[in-house]
């Protein structure tokens, strides 16, 4: 293989590489937003956006708090029911 025929100079130069080209990656999409995909100039607009303005992030939210509150309360009446 590729990497058998590299020097160990070679390959760690390789693997730095990736590490790096990686690392710019994720970076770049650091200050999108996992909701709506939007993306930002700052991690601060980010998170505004995410806390203030996102619609998607906000109907998520709701659904999960209605979700929790059924199981809370579904919970209960199983518990003062069963004898």
């Amino acid at each position: 293989t590729l990497f058998r025929s590299c020097s160990s100079t070679q390959l760690l130069a390789i693997i730095s590489q990736e590490l790096i080209k990686r690392n710019f990656d994720e970076n770049n999409d650091g200050n999108k937003c996992k909701y709506c995909d939007q993306t930002f100039k700052h991690r601060s607009s980010l998170s505004k956006h995410q806390k203030y303005r996102c619609k998607i992030k906000k109907d998520i939210d709701e659904l999960i708090n209605e979700l929790c509150t059924e199981l809370f309360f579904k919970n209960i009446y199983h518990t003062f029911t069963l004898p």
